[in-house]
């Protein structure tokens, strides 16, 4: 699972996920995106939670 991208914008603010543009609480498979902040996304998989960084 790869971070590719991030667009804060407060409670809109979403992120790029494997070429997925995703908002907090939208999901693909079993992944849910649940937090973003200026450098890393925090997904939801299978109930435990997941911190991906953008690449440097």
């Amino acid at each position: 699972m790869a971070l590719q991208g991030i667009v804060l914008n407060g409670a809109m603010s979403s992120a790029v996920i494997n070429g997925r543009l995703l908002r907090i609480g939208e999901g693909f498979s079993n992944v849910v995106l649940v937090a973003v902040d200026a450098e890393h996304a925090t997904v939801e998989l299978e109930g435990q939670t997941k911190t991906l960084a953008l690449p440097k």
